[in-house]
């Protein structure tokens, strides 16, 4: 590469840093993904184009945004970027977790929770409201069924922007499946605390789940309920991952799986390891092998536009326990985050799940988040013939 040098704050990050929030990712010889979070944009380009930037940005301080009017008005040249692009809309989100333990959440609990977060119009705005905990218990269906009723009501037409989701982490009958298909927009299966994994061990480690869960699986799909999977994968499972998902996704119709890479991390110091690498061309297999059945898969922290902590739980939600507390799961930007070109969309570590007395270095996860949302990126580019932008992110979330 010739002319101006990329910039890059730390010798361990596969994404070189422009400036600012706006990153060079190498995809092969004199290729690049220009990536560029805060504004909603990427795009494939040369060495030389890179080098341009590079340029335009010299002059631009590190703590401001790299939009500035020369590379804004390149971008629109190049029909990357409108000259009426909004910035990017307003995210609320809401968990109820109506049980714990012989604790269920009461109606007025849900209400003051609902009321608060959804105080104006969700009009234009991204809103997600998530119900858990409803398995078996009449009283927190109850609960659910009010303070849902409630809501939609107060906010009218407003409500059309309230998506509601249902989360299952057991198993639902007949009457319940149908019950939960009639209350919420879309169900997400939680499949890591289920019973009975180790069991039928003639059929691959994922298919070994419990008749009447797969049954439920059934009468969502029939039910025509937008249903997603949430399921944990160790290295055993790598093997089979493809067959096995293959085969959960025509039982459930999924128009997503999301998978809990589960594993002892190393620590990240410039070289993945073998472990990482087979896990990284499973996950990639199966993508391959699903995309027939119009499914999507993905970890957490490789969704264009929608930020995850490793756990899994978007930035913005909060968690309201049976009792009335808040908890929410925020990952931590360390130092280490600061050069990489994921961070605009994987949280870091959760906070919760993993506590820590010393400053977060990496690890091989970040390699795997990283691959990922490169691949969901690059692809929704070649879908759209020139760039990705964060108003085409729907059309990337079956990448």
């Amino acid at each position: 590469m010739t002319g101006a040098s990329v910039v890059t704050t730390s010798t361990t990050m596969p994404g070189p840093q422009i400036a600012g929030e706006f990153f060079a990712v190498p995809l092969e010889p004199y290729r690049y993904l220009l990536y560029a979070p805060e504004m909603g944009v990427a795009f494939v380009g040369t060495a030389r184009l890179v080098n341009r930037i590079v340029d335009m940005c010299s002059s631009v301080s590190k703590s401001r945004s790299c939009l500035d009017p020369e590379l804004s008005a390149l971008l629109q040249s190049l029909g990357i970027r409108d000259a009426d692009d909004e910035e990017a809309e307003a995210r609320i989100a809401l968990e109820l977790r109506l049980r714990s333990g012989n604790v269920v959440m009461t109606d007025q609990t849900a209400l003051e929770a609902l009321d608060s977060t959804f105080s104006s119009t969700v009009a234009g705005r991204r809103a997600r409201l998530r119900y858990v905990g409803m398995e078996g218990c009449a009283d927190a269906w109850h609960v659910l069924e009010y303070s849902l009723a409630h809501t939609r009501a107060r906010l009218g037409e407003d409500a059309r922007g309230l998506e509601v989701i249902g989360v299952v982490t057991g198993v639902l009958g007949p009457e319940e499946t149908a019950r939960m298909s009639a209350c919420v927009d879309a169900v997400e299966v939680c499949a890591d605390v289920l019973p009975g994994v180790e069991s039928r061990p003639n059929l691959p480690a994922l298919q070994r789940f419990p008749v009447d869960w797969l049954e439920m699986l059934r009468l969502l799909n029939a039910a025509g309920c937008p249903t997603s999977l949430r399921i944990p994968v160790t290295l055993a499972h790598l093997h089979d991952l493809t067959e096995s998902l293959h085969y959960l996704c025509e039982i459930g119709g999924f128009e997503e799986i999301v998978l809990e890479p589960s594993m002892r991390w190393g620590c990240w110091n410039g070289t993945p390891e073998s472990e990482t690498l087979a896990m990284l061309e499973a996950f990639r297999a199966a993508q391959r092998a699903l995309a027939p059945l119009h499914c999507s898969i993905r970890m957490a922290g490789t969704q264009p536009g929608s930020r995850e902590s490793f756990c899994g739980a978007p930035v913005e939600q909060i968690a309201v326990l049976p009792n009335g507390s808040t908890s929410q799961c925020c990952g931590s930007f360390e130092h280490y985050c600061d050069g990489c070109f994921a961070r605009g969309d994987c949280a870091g570590p959760c906070q919760t799940a993993e506590p820590r007395d010393v400053a977060f270095q990496g690890s091989q996860r970040c390699h795997l988040i990283r691959e990922l949302l490169k691949d969901r990126i690059v692809a929704g580019i070649a879908r759209s013939g020139v760039s990705w932008r964060r108003s085409r992110m729907a059309a990337v979330s079956h990448a």
